[in-house]
């Protein structure tokens, strides 16, 4: 009974907590982590309590998710633009140290209350468990600890929404307030980007590859001259590979060895702009309409760039359409690049 009320528990609040997040102030929504703060709030005034060996678990999990997902790029943004990441973390952190303090001082907050306000308004978690850790090594006496723990996590909570919307609210109106042209910085914004090979400018509309039979004639044979598929390069030169072949009525996937003859019904597969550059007397009056010949399945793969071969390369090096490959789109921390010959590959 008592598992099966735990487990009834925690599933309402984290119901409740998904509810809460869902609910908008005007164009704003609260979003999860405020929905969680709030929830526990309330479910703290009636008493409820987590084990602290659940509650460092927790927090062991959320460090390792962020690492996860921050941790393979922070080398390569750090050698970058590490300067001016760390003298804005010393201004951010120094000022809200120095706000904190003071205003803990003035209104004679204790030190749980004004670490959880620092931690709340900067919505800073790991700032909240650091507190926390320090107070539970500070000495103090039992009482006296469970107190500044309480009014820890109650200043979070308290303050987290306030610092959430005031940083939304600070980043679209702040620069109106004081009369900037971002204008200007989208422009340099975007010189940036063609640096680093993420031209904002990129096409991001995809031509995805075209199959077209077509019956090889004279002109055709002639321009072979007798060669095999693998000696005359037909991809390197029209930009088109041949998909399959029939010959007497016998449909065949091609190898490097074959050669075309004369009858030959051959697939084509290719860019719209590569059939368009195959010389007109290979095309003209020769295109085939066969169910089975111009059926081609084309079968989309996901693919996590992890290779040190890979890693590092523009796409244009890695030649994909030589292998008969075709790119849909490129993912890199859960945004959609545009796709161009120029973006690097990432190990993200």
């Amino acid at each position: 009974m008592g598992i099966t009320f735990c487990y009834y528990l925690w599933s309402s609040r984290l119901g409740y907590r998904l509810g809460l997040g869902k609910l908008r102030l005007g164009s704003i929504q609260l979003g999860n982590s405020i929905g969680v703060l709030v929830v526990s709030l309330l479910l703290g005034q009636q008493h409820f309590s987590i084990n602290t060996d659940a509650l460092n678990l927790g927090f062991m999990l959320f460090i390792f998710c962020v690492g996860v997902e921050a941790g393979p790029n922070f080398f390569s943004i750090f050698f970058r633009d590490g300067k001016n990441y760390l003298m804005l973390a010393l201004v951010m952190v120094g000022s809200a140290l120095v706000i904190a303090l003071g205003l803990g001082k003035l209104f004679g907050w204790d030190i749980g209350l004004t670490a959880g306000m620092l931690a709340g308004s900067m919505t800073s978690t790991p700032v909240l468990v650091g507190a926390g850790d320090t107070l539970r090594h500070s000495g103090m006496e039992s009482r006296q600890l469970s107190l500044a723990l309480d009014n820890l996590s109650l200043g979070y909570a308290l303050t987290y929404l306030i610092g959430l919307v005031s940083l939304i609210v600070g980043a679209r109106y702040l620069p109106k307030l004081q009369h900037q042209d971002l204008q200007i910085g989208q422009t340099s914004a975007q010189q940036i980007a063609r640096e680093r090979g993420l031209d904002t400018d990129a096409n991001r509309k995809v031509y995805l590859p075209v199959i077209r039979a077509y019956r090889v004639g004279p002109e055709l044979v002639a321009w072979t001259d007798g060669k095999n598929l693998r000696e005359l390069g037909i991809y390197r030169q029209t930009g088109c590979y041949i998909e399959r072949i029939r010959r007497n009525g016998i449909l065949a996937n091609p190898d490097g060895d074959a050669v075309l003859q004369m009858g030959d019904e051959i697939a084509l597969v290719g860019y719209p702009d590569a059939h368009a550059r195959l010389d007109p007397s290979f095309r003209n009056g020769k295109e085939v309409f066969d169910r089975d010949l111009l059926d081609m399945r084309i079968v989309t793969e996901e693919v996590v760039v992890k290779n040190h071969n890979a890693v590092g390369k523009r796409l244009a090096q890695l030649k994909l359409t030589d292998h008969g490959c075709f790119l849909n789109r490129v993912i890199r921390s859960q945004i959609e690049m545009p796709i161009d010959d120029n973006v690097v590959l990432n190990n993200r």
